[in-house]
């Protein structure tokens, strides 16, 4: 089968929701909505919680994201970042540079 991405309570007993339709990984929890790989596109999921039952929107196709090993949003919701490591190779580490505006003006 696929994978497909769910929520459930945390710490509690209790249903677990399916949120993909077509296959997900790599889900990404931002405010309220759930960000996540399906067929090489980015989707979001609209999420809203009151009461014990969740309701979620239908998932949108965001656009194709190709075959990105890894994705965040940003603080905003407006932006993303996404890595790929090349072909056959392994990556042992990764370098993220906070604040990188302001040290480019430094220089």
């Amino acid at each position: 089968g696929k994978n497909e991405v769910y929520i459930q309570p945390f710490r509690e007993e209790g249903a677990k929701y399916q949120i993909s339709s077509h296959g997900g990984t790599n889900a990404r929890w931002h405010g309220n909505e759930i960000f996540f790989e399906s067929d090489n596109k980015l989707c979001v999921v609209q999420v809203s919680i009151s009461g014990k039952v969740p309701t979620f929107g239908n998932p949108k196709e965001l656009f194709n994201s190709g075959e990105i090993d890894i994705f965040d949003i940003a603080k905003d919701g407006k932006s993303f970042l996404s890595g790929r490591s090349p072909s056959g190779s392994s990556v042992d580490f990764i370098s993220l540079i906070d604040n990188w505006e302001y040290l480019a003006k430094k220089k």
